[in-house]
């Protein structure tokens, strides 16, 4: 059960999250998303060939650009012929490795004429050199082609976006798929969690706060809630609200979510940060008080059989 505290608390967060307007129906979070992509759409039109980082001489790196701009175009049998070329020759055993994916990929793509997110995933962000993550193509097909279900095509896009470092991005994705029509309610909860992960890590606290304050006050029962809540309570310890973050960090330890490996990732950090706010406040009983329930009530539990060993 929630504290007295902690029902004011969320009240109070309550206050200060923001609601989402709509435009002629459609959620302003959608509208947002249509507007963005119509600027990659327009961006990836624009787009000229795979640059090559390495000496533009080297066939081996021209090779794989080719097999690339190929594979953006849609020309999965060329794309996998130019790298199959690639295999006789000499080259390190990842890259070996990656080529094999990525031929067996285009091929499947070909015979089959359809691509699975899965594949989608492992080919342009999974696989390939670094420098391939900062196309903009393969993100513009993602969304025009409407590949695979919606919410994990946003989430994939989402992904493609971290990879090239563009947090405005990805916080304009994730902020979108709660709104989606037939959306779960863990995976809403998990793109706001994320949302909000992203905009603490941009120094952006106050959208960060806003995000994870509605994951706590909307979804309760989901596998983020922990994360959310706990995150809420160091954003508070990082301002030095320390009153503030310990209502947090009780909510979570009082929460119904007990039995969820969520719920227990965090209980044990959630009893270390008490006695750290606890210190910083002066009170130092309650701050040994919460040292000893964390390694106690609380204990940290890992699935890493070899540190469960060690443990012991």
């Amino acid at each position: 059960m929630w504290t007295a505290r902690s029902m004011c608390l969320v009240i109070l967060i309550g206050a200060h999250t923001t609601q989402l307007g709509r435009a002629d129906g459609i959620p302003s979070s959608q509208v947002r998303l249509r507007q963005y992509m119509t600027q990659v759409e327009q961006i990836a039109a624009k787009e000229g060939p795979v640059p090559i980082t390495r000496d533009y001489s080297d066939p081996f790196a021209r090779a794989v650009c080719n097999s690339e701009d190929l594979a953006e175009d849609g020309k999965y049998a060329e794309a996998a012929q130019v790298l199959s070329t690639l295999m006789n020759g000499q080259m390190e055993a990842d890259w070996k490795q990656m080529l094999q994916t990525r031929i067996g990929i285009l091929k499947k793509w070909h015979a089959s004429g359809r691509i699975e997110l899965s594949d989608y995933r492992t080919f342009f962000l999974e696989t390939g050199p670094q420098w391939f993550h900062n196309r903009t193509r393969p993100i513009a097909a993602l969304w025009k082609e409407e590949i695979g279900p919606e919410v994990e095509r946003y989430f994939l896009i989402a992904a493609l976006l971290a990879a090239r470092h563009d947090s405005e991005a990805q916080v304009i994705v994730l902020s979108a798929i709660p709104d989606l029509g037939g959306v779960t309610k863990e995976a809403a909860a998990d793109a706001l969690l994320a949302a909000g992960n992203v905009l603490h890590e941009s120094g952006d606290f106050s959208g960060a706060q806003t995000n994870w304050s509605n994951v706590m006050l909307r979804y309760v029962e989901s596998p983020a809630w922990p994360e959310a809540v706990f995150n809420l309570g160091i954003l508070c310890k990082e301002k030095k609200q320390y009153t503030e973050a310990i209502a947090f960090f009780n909510a979570l330890l009082a929460s119904k979510s007990k039995n969820t490996e969520r719920y227990r990732e965090y209980s044990h950090s959630s009893a270390l940060e008490l006695s750290q706010c606890y210190k910083a406040l002066g009170n130092y009983t309650d701050a040994l008080k919460w040292a000893r329930e964390a390694q106690t009530r609380y204990p940290f539990q890992s699935d890493c059989a070899t540190c469960a060993q060690e443990e012991k």
